[in-house]
């Protein structure tokens, strides 16, 4: 006999991200990746652990959500705080 999956609410324990957020973090991610002359396999190895360049591609095209703990060791390998991967990227305009 199957057990049903768990329905996921807003209000729950894993409660899903909104995709602006995973979309902010990702490009953030990758900037500062390849600012330090690193590929995703690079910064995977660096990082150990868990993580492998196929979650680093997830998280930088948005597909992955981080807990808080991967979000802190991303930023320790990139050299960078937290807030640094979840700020918006500031674009530069031409006037």
């Amino acid at each position: 006999m199957t057990r049903p999956s768990p329905q996921r609410t807003p209000s729950g324990p894993h409660r899903t991200v909104s995709p602006a957020l995973l979309q902010r973090v990702g490009p953030n991610v990758s900037h500062r990746r390849k600012r330090r002359g690193m590929t995703q396999q690079e910064l995977a190895r660096y990082l150990g652990g868990h993580f492998c360049a196929s979650l680093v591609s997830d998280v930088e095209c948005g597909r992955r959500n981080l807990t808080l703990a991967s979000l802190e060791r991303l930023a320790k390998g990139l050299n960078c705080c937290e807030s640094d991967l979840l700020a918006r990227l500031r674009t530069e305009r031409v006037s």
